[in-house]
């Protein structure tokens, strides 16, 4: 969907771009399988692991892949790390992951900028600022479901900037939230019609633009670039949206490199080992219909021990995932059929069904 663009107005503009074609840089060493942040600081690459790894920060040989030097947060566990952002004066953690809705313990952790330009330092304390999002009352764990996990955000002028990744509606919700010492509220600024999941963001140096990477719900990545945006309406400007002609994968971090490129990794994922990527990013590139995830209507909603699914004849299979993110149910969709779903606990599920490279999302509540 497009709207009229007058520059001199800065009216709301959103595109689907062509896709564009990146480039293969170099695969990255096998103990950055799961790569979830990036960030660059004078030419040098930094990265970090989501949750389970280490907490730790790498710098990177962006030619090889191989790890140069690590840095150990030694005051902090890596619940969920999900994301990096500078300033002129501080690195910035999110320990922001937030898959099933129900954290609350979410911080971001910070240090001095200049840590990173000391080769010989191996440690360093990280600030603690927690926060909370004002508008969150349901801290029910539902995996999948939650309109409050987040794996992006950018620092403008002492202030965190979060895109959301609401996994339902396939939208992104922008939070502010102030970087200052003790507890804060992230308040709701705007939402964006991504189309998709954000998974990472990186603000330009001189502050202009921002792009984002992330996937479809099936795998297929994507990049959107934020411009002409006025003051800190980031989603009131130009947006972009572009597929990358590349394999199937988890792609949840990118960095500029400059004026019209970037860099961004995926995880080890689906046969692929973690691989360095870049693409141009071009502000001319053609626009192309945006392809709608179908839609899909569950009912009775709440139910009780059978289920009806109405969708496009196109989509071939469904499944229901409860709020740990186990698998409960997986079966053929065939239009009309009913789900048998008398032995599920009572609860709230994920319902997902899909085809190849295509996948739509519910909620669905069962009661006995």
């Amino acid at each position: 969907m497009s709207r009229t663009f007058l520059p001199l107005l800065l009216l709301p503009f959103t595109v689907s771009a062509q896709s564009l074609q990146p480039e293969l840089v170099c695969q990255l060493a096998p103990a950055l399988a799961e790569v979830s942040a990036m960030i660059m600081v004078d030419d040098a690459m930094w990265v970090l692991m989501d949750s389970g790894n280490p907490n730790q920060l790498y710098k990177v040989d962006r030619q090889s892949g191989e790890i140069l030097r690590t840095l150990t947060i030694a005051n902090a566990t890596n619940t969920d790390w999900e994301a990096m952002a500078t300033d002129d004066a501080f690195v910035y953690i999110g320990d922001i992951g937030n898959n099933a809705g129900h954290r609350t313990d979410l911080h971001f952790l910070r240090f001095p900028l200049e840590v990173l330009e000391d080769d010989d330092l191996t440690e360093v304390d990280a600030e603690i600022l927690p926060f909370a999002y004002v508008d969150q009352t349901d801290l029910t764990p539902t995996w999948g479901a939650s309109d409050w996990d987040c794996e992006a955000f950018v620092v403008m002028q002492d202030t965190a900037y979060l895109f959301t990744k609401s996994w339902l509606e396939g939208v992104s919700h922008l939070y502010a939230v102030p970087l200052e010492p003790g507890f804060q509220w992230a308040v709701r600024r705007a939402t964006l019609q991504s189309q998709g999941l954000v998974t990472g963001a990186s603000l330009h140096a001189d502050g202009s633009s921002i792009c984002l990477i992330g996937h479809t719900y099936g795998g297929q990545p994507l990049i959107w670039t934020l411009s002409h945006y006025p003051a800190h309406e980031l989603f009131n400007g130009h947006s972009q949206r572009a597929v990358l002609e590349m394999p199937l994968a988890q792609t949840e971090s990118i960095a500029w490199m400059a004026d019209d490129s970037v860099y961004f990794a995926h995880e080890a994922s689906n046969g692929l080992p973690p691989q360095l990527w870049k693409v141009r990013l071009d502000p001319d590139v053609g626009m192309a219909p945006v392809q709608e995830a179908p839609v899909v209507r569950p009912w009775p909603n709440p139910c009780t021990d059978r289920l009806y699914v109405d969708g496009p004849a196109h989509l071939t299979w469904v499944r229901l995932v409860q709020a740990d993110g186990r698998e409960v149910l997986r079966t053929r969709y065939v239009a009309g059929d009913a789900l048998d779903v008398a032995h599920l606990a009572a609860g709230r599920y994920v319902l997902e069904m899909g085809s190849a490279g295509r996948v739509s999302r519910g909620q669905v509540v069962v009661v006995h």
